[in-house]
């Protein structure tokens, strides 16, 4: 009887345990989801600075890196420093990079015209399954946590190796 009732209380605090785990994959699950829609709204809405913030370090330390060299390869003196600052700001430099980009991707079609199909999520990284309604292939937006917070890994995803 003891060892019955030892075993009944241990599988229900393994029960109530193992629910909370979901329940936080669950959450976790949302907070990926609203991290990627969020990205995708903040560039359609033009608020480049909140695009910044949501992307991974990697993403911007590459294209602060592209658009270093090519300055550099220009003649354009502006330090890593500089141009970090300048996309944390939304200055110029931000703005004419993601006006840019804006024109070779709108990201109201990621947000109105395609299937989020399904999230593939590990620990501290997830991939978010996205298919555009005409596509028969998807693409897989790659997301990190970083201290903590996901973020969208853009450069990650999109850019060539």
């Amino acid at each position: 009887m003891k060892l019955g009732k030892r075993f009944s209380i241990s599988l229900l605090i393994f029960i109530l345990f193992d629910y909370n785990l979901l329940k936080a994959s669950d959450n976790d699950l949302n907070i990926i989801l609203d991290t990627a829609e969020t990205f995708f709204r903040s560039l359609a809405d033009r608020d480049f600075k909140k695009s910044w913030e949501i992307l991974t370090s990697k993403s911007r330390t590459l294209i602060v890196n592209e658009i270093h060299n090519n300055f550099k390869a220009n003649k354009i003196i502006y330090t890593h420093e500089q141009l970090n600052t300048d996309f944390q700001i939304n200055g110029i430099i931000a703005k004419t990079y993601w006006g840019g980009f804006l024109k070779s991707f709108d990201p109201k079609i990621v947000l109105d015209e395609c299937i989020w199909e399904k999230v593939l999520s590990k620990k501290n990284y997830a991939e978010i399954v996205i298919r555009y309604k005409k596509s028969e292939h998807p693409f897989h937006l790659r997301m990190y946590k970083e201290d903590g917070i996901w973020k969208v890994g853009l450069v990650e995803t999109f850019w060539k190796k």
